[in-house]
């Protein structure tokens, strides 16, 4: 996403710009929800995707303040330098334990979605996390 130029500072920082849309958190609810129907076929699991969900609109990483690579590359050794932000994928890597799939099996094919709507999943930690008497319904 960073380095195909993903524009994160317009999409989800700035809800005053014409551009700011949750493109990058929809992506993550549709990996939730494939995720759901095959959770043994991927590698993380989904303390990730809702680290990643939570990430994002923190303000904590430079990897999500800048519309592309070359921003981001510009002002990230200065960001890091005053260790106010870091970089995202230097804690997930650091916590590889909290963030995979301890259930994970090696699946050699191309791994197709459901097209049911059934398939979907309405994912409740994200959504309901401020609610969390709303997990159990």
């Amino acid at each position: 996403w960073c380095e195909f130029g993903h524009k994160f500072l317009d999409r989800n920082n700035d809800r005053n710009s014409d551009d700011f849309s949750p493109v990058f958190l929809q992506f993550l609810d549709a990996i939730h929800s494939i995720r759901a129907t095959r959770p043994n076929h991927f590698e993380f699991n989904e303390e990730l995707l809702l680290y990643l969900a939570n990430a994002v609109y923190s303000g904590r990483y430079c990897n999500f303040m800048f519309n592309d690579s070359r921003q981001r590359k510009k002002n990230q050794t200065k960001l890091e330098s005053t260790q106010a932000f870091s970089n995202v994928w230097t804690h997930v890597f650091s916590n590889r334990d909290k963030f995979t799939n301890g259930n994970y099996e090696r699946f050699n094919q191309s791994l197709w979605p459901s097209r049911s709507i059934k398939a979907v999943r309405f994912w409740k930690r994200y959504f309901y996390r401020d609610y969390p008497y709303l997990l159990d319904l």
